[in-house]
């Protein structure tokens, strides 16, 4: 049964429907099983539902949703990062803050890769967004523009750049293509380092609880 409050929100809902139902049809067409016969055969879900889905048409369940994402091509750990985005509010740029003993050890490792000036330059909003670019193309690959839009920009700022600089000096992320910068089809992934940056701020949330 509905809530009232449930049923105030009943056309914001009908919006996100509609653009849950592009975003999975738009997702599917790209996958290695985007026509649909093929498609309907890995899911084991009826065309006819799925168009229904894709026309925002269908209230989707968890399971239902989670089933059509992995079909799309999405592991486990990408469905989790991107709700744990959503929920947290990680993406929240301005929001956001690493622990005190992290930042530190961040800037301790720029300062020994890439000298004492470029550590005492940074200042915390640039290790928090250098962080939140590794966290979010941690297991994936992000197109520049896609990780432009994650911080809500409409332009690459000075800042962004800056930052995502660092990130790849440091070699916490790499190009698909590093020896063309500039290629069409350019995206940036975070390495095995970079998967190390992301753990300590476990490890310092850990120390500061403890």
């Amino acid at each position: 049964m509905e809530s009232r409050y449930e049923k105030s929100l009943e056309k914001d809902i009908k919006k996100l429907q509609k653009k849950l139902g592009e975003l999975l049809k738009q997702e599917r067409e790209k996958s290695i099983h985007g026509e649909i016969k093929s498609y309907t055969a890995l899911v084991d879900i009826d065309k006819s539902t799925i168009y229904a889905g894709e026309r925002g048409e269908s209230n989707f369940t968890v399971s239902r949703l989670y089933t059509l994402l992995r079909g799309n091509g999405q592991t486990h750990e990408e469905i989790i990062q991107a709700f744990t985005f959503l929920i947290t509010g990680l993406h929240k740029y301005s929001e956001f803050s690493l622990p005190s003993e992290t930042e530190q050890q961040l800037r301790l490792q720029v300062e020994t890769k890439l000298g004492t000036k470029v550590a005492k330059a940074l200042k915390s909003d640039h290790i928090n967004r250098i962080y939140l670019m590794l966290a979010y193309c941690d297991d994936k690959k992000i197109r520049k523009t896609d990780l432009k839009k994650f911080f809500d920009l409409d332009s690459y700022t000075k800042h962004f750049n800056h930052c995502l600089k660092i990130a790849d000096e440091m070699d916490w992320i790499n190009m698909t293509y590093p020896e063309k910068p500039n290629a069409k089809n350019q995206s940036y992934y975070t390495t095995e380092a970079g998967k190390e940056v992301l753990r300590l701020k476990q490890d310092g949330e850990e120390n500061e609880n403890s």
